[in-house]
This record gives C-alpha cells, structure tokens and sequence, in this order.
C-alpha cells in the first residue's frame, strides 16, 4: 500500500464517520442539554449567574412581585457590583 491509497482510506473513512454525525444530528439523535446548576429560585424571583467578560460574572435578577429584571455585574478588581441595567419584564415582551 502507498501513501495515496493511505490516505484515500482516512478520507473514506473520516466521510463516513461525518455522514453518520449528520445524520444523527438530524434525526434527532443528538440533542444539547442546558444545566441550571447557577439558577437559584426561591419565593417571588430566582437569581442567575452567568460569566459575560474574561473576568466579570454577571447576576441576573428577575423579581416576580416587581416584574422586573435587574442585571448586576462584579467589578473583581475594585471588589465591588455594579448595576448594569434594570427592565420591566413587561416591556420585553411587548409586541411593536
């Protein structure tokens, strides 16, 4: 065997291996997860964290009695947290 029916092979043989994952992709066979272990839910909001920046994490706070959305983000460096932005769930969902 030479280098060119080799490598004819590993080609083969990685298109096979691509069209299988496509296929299963396609079907259905493959489905992504999302884990809410950074939600914390408790009387009337929930709180979740999520990293945004190299070094800031971002809070987001969603207060059900309020029917607002306050997102908050941790200046690591001046050891303190900002808020960002506070909207009413309300307008999010507005139809224009």
């Amino acid at each position: 065997m030479n280098r060119i029916q080799i490598a004819c092979y590993a080609l083969l043989g990685s298109a096979i291996l691509l069209a299988a994952l496509v296929l299963a992709a396609a079907t259905g066979g493959v489905t992504p997860t999302a884990h809410a272990g950074q939600i914390v839910a408790a009387g009337g909001g929930a709180v979740l964290t999520a990293r945004t920046d190299s070094d800031a994490e971002t809070v987001f706070v969603l207060d059900d009695t309020a029917d607002r959305i306050v997102i908050l983000q941790t200046d690591t460096e001046r050891g303190r947290i900002e808020v960002l932005q506070q909207l009413e769930v309300r307008s999010l969902f507005d139809a224009r």
